[in-house]
Parts: structure tokens; C-alpha cells; sequence
């Protein structure tokens, strides 16, 4: 009898365990499904202006509820290559966008147009997918109309939760839009979540999740745009081996759904000294349609600052660097095998 109660007893505890175990882990998904924008976006609370840089700041109004905030960095000559750069989530125009875009005139006398999201800076609104790639349809829409670029000088560039708007606005625009950069994409931001919290169903996290950013989904769309279509955007895709919020493999599979060649998919850019910058650095391969590069020991915040050497040359060379030859490579490619 006393066996027994204590069997008891300890079944009694374990079910108490695993009821608050289970109540826990019900409050931490609701936790995470309520707060889910809070999440994906991190605005970060300082605000800086991209006016300090030299940008002048666009205020683009659709109409009485919807104003666009973009900074804008007229390029050297009239001829030259535009970047449409969207950032990642903890980050603002006046941060990484006016530092990207003084360092690509600098070097190269590039355009560069860095569009806010709503509700980040000095942007008015929320932001969500809808409200993202709303206000990055209206800043490639007034670069064109209102600035007056060509769509063939038009480069667009995402970097991480950027690569999303980026990515769909090849998508819809893939006839007159030559170039697409995604530097530390992701799948999906239920495939993020999924590496962040591996003990919840990817399943339930893409019904849970609102904003889905599916980049796996458009990349298809995109290649299958390529083989049925002669108009497409070239797309070059960098992801650092080391990133600790994106997983590499993530950009790897993008890749390979843009149909990179098979080789790229298992080389990567070695680190080198810390020499002076060149402009003439031994990247220059952007013959095929797609192209990856994994930046070796790279992680997702320190892609700008080092220098990286290609495995069949010393010369050193810097991410921006790649991206500049790409921007001012040929726009036709060959096909990818």
C-alpha cells in the first residue's frame, strides 16, 4: 500500500509538472502569436536623418492617409546604375541607407533611393507585409515617373528583411527591372521562427504567423518567369556562412531555387588581410542568371566591414565591391545548369 501511494504520488507530481509545462508553452505561443510585429519588427527607438548624410528626404504622397518616406542620393553622372535599397528590420534609411549609399557614391558615383518603412524613422503608419510592399510599389513608381530613371538603370537591392520587398517587386515588375540583389535572405518568416524555436510545427507557424514573406514562393515564381520568358532580372544572392539569425542554408536554398549553377552552392569567399580597398577585385563572374556567393565566417550584422579574397585570387575586395561589379555588369545572362 505504501509503494503505491508513493507511485501515486509521483504521478500525481509528474502531471503537475506537465500541466504547467503545457500551460506555459500555451502562454508562450500566445505570447509570441499577439506580439508576432512586435517580433518581426524591432523598430529601433533612435532616429537618425538621412538629411545629415546629404539625402534629400522624399515625402511621396499617394493620398491623404499614405506618404512614403525615402532618402535620396542622386547619382554622379545621369547615366549611371540606381539602387532601390530596402533595409533589415531593426534598421532605418538613415542608418544603413545613408551609409551604403555615401560609400556606393563615393567609389562608383551610384543612385541610391532607400525606402522607409511605415512606421520606422521618420515614416508615419505600421508595418506589416501589405503595408511594406505597398510603399515599395509607390517608390519604384515615383523613381520612374518622378525622378524620371530608366527601369533599366534600376538596381533593386534587399538585405534581410528587405529581401522580401526586393523579391516581389522583381517579381511583378520582372520585364523592365534588369537586377535583383538579396544579401542574407531567408525563406520565410515562419522558416526564421522555425530555426528560432525549433520545438513549434513549421506547419502551425506559417497558418500563425501574418506576414509570411514567402521569398521561397516568388523565387520559384521568378524562375519559372526565366524559363518562359527572356525578360527577367539577373539576381545575385550573398548569404554570410556564419549568420546567426538567418541560417546559410536558407540562402542556399533560395539559390538554388533561382537556379544557380550547382557549383556555387558549395564554394565560398575566403577572408583576407586587411588591405586597402580595390576596385578591381576578381569577382566578376555574372554570366549566368542567378549567382551565389557565401561569404565565408560572415555573420548577418558584419557583411560590410572586412575584405574577402575570391579562393582563385589574392586580391582582396569588400561586399560592396562585388555588388558595385554586379550593378555594372552586362544584364544578359546564360542559362544556369
Amino acid at each position: 500500500m505504501k509503494e503505491i501511494g508513493i507511485s501515486s504520488m509521483i504521478l500525481k507530481t509528474g502531471l503537475d509538472i506537465a500541466k504547467v509545462c503545457i500551460g506555459a508553452s500555451v502562454c508562450g505561443l500566445g505570447a509570441l502569436y499577439l506580439g508576432q510585429r512586435q517580433l518581426i519588427y524591432p523598430r529601433p527607438n533612435q532616429i537618425y536623418d538621412p538629411k545629415d548624410a546629404g539625402a534629400e528626404l522624399l515625402r511621396i504622397k499617394q493620398d491623404e492617409s499614405s506618404v512614403v518616406s525615402a532618402a535620396w542620393f542622386p547619382p554622379r553622372d545621369e547615366d549611371i546604375e540606381i539602387f532601390i535599397y530596402f533595409h533589415g528590420n531593426g534598421d532605418q534609411i538613415g542608418a544603413a541607407g545613408s551609409f551604403l549609399a555615401t560609400e556606393f557614391k563615393r567609389r562608383y558615383g551610384f543612385g541610391f533611393l532607400a525606402v522607409e518603412y511605415p512606421g520606422y524613422g521618420l515614416a508615419q503608419g505600421q508595418p506589416s507585409e501589405k503595408s511594406i510592399i505597398h510603399t515599395a510599389n509607390i517608390a519604384l513608381q515615383h523613381c520612374i515617373h518622378e525622378l524620371k530613371i530608366e527601369p533599366h538603370r534600376i538596381i533593386l537591392f534587399g538585405q534581410s528583411l528587405g529581401t522580401g520587398p526586393a523579391l516581389q517587386l522583381a517579381c511583378s515588375y520582372h520585364d523592365i527591372i534588369p537586377k535583383l540583389i538579396l544579401l542574407s535572405p531567408f525563406t520565410s518568416i515562419p522558416a526564421v521562427a522555425h530555426s528560432v524555436f525549433p520545438f513549434i510545427p513549421l506547419s502551425f507557424l506559417r497558418v500563425a504567423i501574418h506576414d509570411t514573406f514567402d521569398n521561397l514562393k516568388f523565387m520559384r515564381s521568378l524562375s519559372a518567369i526565366k524559363r518562359h520568358d527572356k525578360k527577367h532580372p539577373k539576381c545575385l544572392i550573398l548569404h554570410g556562412t556564419e549568420d546567426e539569425i538567418v541560417p546559410f542554408t536558407q540562402g542556399q536554398q533560395l539559390a538554388a531555387a533561382g537556379l544557380a549553377p550547382l557549383s556555387s552552392l558549395t564554394s565560398s569567399i575566403s577572408p583576407s588581410s586587411n588591405q586597402s580597398r580595390r576596385n578591381n577585385g576578381a569577382i566578376s563572374d555574372f554570366s549566368f542568371s542567378t549567382t551565389f556567393i557565401p561569404l565565408r565566417d560572415l555573420g548577418h550584422n558584419n557583411v560590410f566591414f572586412d575584405f574577402y579574397a575570391h579562393p582563385n585570387d589574392s586580391s582582396p575586395t569588400s561586399v560592396i565591391d562585388i555588388i558595385a561589379r554586379f550593378a555594372s555588369s552586362s544584364s544578359s545572362s546564360s542559362s544556369s545548369s
